[in-house]
């Protein structure tokens, strides 16, 4: 029974998963790196849709041929149905594939009828493009009982065409092909995945990429932990608290000391100055004052008390 489905796949299997060249004086050489023209094409994929064509042979011919055999000639409204032909009585023919979505036999690859290389030069020669108004004579749409989808073979499933509907790469291919890409792909990924990388290092990341994953995936959940602990050491000067908090607060007594430490500078050179002393001499006998008191400091520690020898004045 002829099918519309099929009509419309064997159109973008032609026009796309193969590479068939556009020449009228090899028109019927339809076969993967063949010829074909407008006319030739849609005949050839009415036949294998299971059409009967009758003598039809050119677009002169056709509205006559198929109107004969179930077909109806409707007006050009802009509005086609999936699996019309679209008829110039005079100068071409394509098919409607839906979807706004049109499949045709075009021009050689030099913008001539015939005398091109076999098989599509440039990709265009057969063609998917979107609906255009060539104009159309007219629009042939069967009106015969025809195959409906669900009355598919499984060799049309399998042979079904899908991917992107364009012409670029000829990728419209059929589903077989489509499902052999599937499962090559997933051998590559099963072979990645269990792929083991032993660095050595003892710290439980060799083994597969799974394992590994599966390693980063606790190391960042117990890192997670370890910033959001808190650790309340009771000194009450700001450093309780997570560790990004504790951290924080760190940078921030940094940058407290080193300006305290730069404001002391600036205040024993100012000072040096102002008794008429080098800075650098000011500075050596302070150093040494420190010294000096940090060597005379003994501490005891007796019930939590800290004693430092008396002063020379307390001592008086």
């Amino acid at each position: 029974m002829p099918s519309i489905q099929k009509l419309c796949d064997r159109m973008r299997y032609w026009c796309v998963s193969v590479s068939l060249g556009y020449d009228q004086s090899q028109r019927w050489n339809i076969y993967p790196g063949g010829e074909c023209d407008c006319s030739s094409l849609v005949i050839h994929c009415l036949r294998e849709a299971g059409f009967d064509t009758g003598s039809a042979s050119y677009t002169g011919n056709m509205s006559q041929q198929l109107c004969a055999r179930g077909w109806k000639r409707l007006p050009n409204n802009g509005r086609p149905a999936k699996g019309d032909i679209l008829l110039n009585d005079v100068h071409h023919v394509a098919v409607y594939l839906g979807g706004g979505k049109l499949a045709q036999a075009s021009i050689d690859e030099r913008g001539r009828a015939s005398g091109g290389q076999s098989g599509d030069q440039t990709g265009y020669e057969t063609n998917i493009r979107s609906y255009y108004n060539y104009p159309w004579s007219c629009y042939l749409r069967y009106a015969g009982s025809t195959e409906q989808e669900d009355d598919m073979t499984p060799n049309d499933v399998w042979n079904a065409g899908l991917g992107q509907e364009g012409t670029y790469g000829k990728d419209d291919i059929p589903a077989w092909m489509h499902l052999s890409f599937a499962h090559y792909d997933t051998a590559r990924l099963f072979a990645i995945l269990g792929r083991t990388d032993d660095a050595g290092l003892g710290d439980g990341t060799s083994g597969n990429i799974y394992e590994r994953t599966v390693n980063i995936d606790k190391r960042v959940r117990d890192m997670a932990g370890m910033l959001s602990r808190t650790d309340d050491a009771g000194t009450g000067d700001g450093t309780d608290g997570d560790l990004y908090t504790r951290v924080v607060n760190i940078d921030k007594r940094v940058r407290e000391m080193t300006a305290t430490i730069a404001a002391q500078a600036a205040a024993i050179e100012a000072l040096s100055k102002a008794l008429g002393q080098d800075p650098v001499d000011m500075a050596d006998v302070v150093e040494q004052a420190v010294r000096e008191k940090l060597d005379s400091l003994t501490i005891s520690l007796s019930t939590n008390t800290i004693t430092a020898p008396k002063t020379k004045k307390e001592t008086e």
